[in-house]
Parts: C-alpha cells; structure tokens; sequence
C-alpha cells in the first residue's frame, strides 16, 4: 500500500465525506465513485482494496447507510488472502485493521471476515 492504514483510513472518510455529504451522492453511488479514485494508482493492491471497503463500512454503518452495498464485495476480497498475509504486510499497523474488523463484528449481525 502506498499509505499507511490510518492515513488511507482518514483519505477514505474524507472521501467519503465529500461524496456523502457535500455532493450528496446516494449510498450507491458512493463505492464506485471513492474506488475510481484509486483504483487506477500505480500501488493499488488487494490489501489496499480491503482497506478502503473496510474503512467504507465503518463509514456506512455511521451513517446509517445500506451496509449490503459494502459487504458483498468485502466477503469477495476476503477470500482472496489469508490473515497472515494482511498481518505481514500491515506489519505495525495490524492492530488498527484488528480493531476495525472487531467494530464491524461487533455492530454487523453475522459479519465475518
């Protein structure tokens, strides 16, 4: 990843935040809008891609918003990696992910990741 995961984390509400709130783009139209915007950078990796739908969840579920719109593709992502391999590339920041992923667990009925 070409950020670190709390400065991606505060890319992505900000993001999400002038999406939602200053354009009004509805719930739908939010994820594809925030992934155009990276999606073609010269970094952007599956772990990058899990990253930004996790942080897009948590945006989602504080806002009160479709959660399904996030969930399906994450379920997706998560598929494709194993946990020790985010460990090992989130390295020092790992924590953070872990604590983000128990906020989902604990306020989405069967989330699993």
């Amino acid at each position: 990843m070409i950020f670190g995961y709390l400065e991606l984390k505060e890319c992505i509400r900000s993001d999400f935040n002038r999406f939602y709130r200053e354009f009004g783009f509805f719930d739908t139209q939010i994820v594809p809008a925030i992934l155009d915007e990276y999606k073609h950078g010269v970094d952007f990796d599956y772990l990058e891609n899990l990253c930004i739908h996790i942080f897009l969840l948590v945006n989602y579920l504080e806002n009160g918003l479709d959660l399904s719109i996030v969930l399906d593709p994450i379920r997706n992502l998560a598929l494709e990696y194993s946990e020790n391999k985010i460990m090992e590339e989130l390295d020092g920041e790992y924590e953070l992910y872990k604590k983000d992923i128990k906020l989902l667990r604990d306020n989405i009925s069967g989330f699993v990741l």
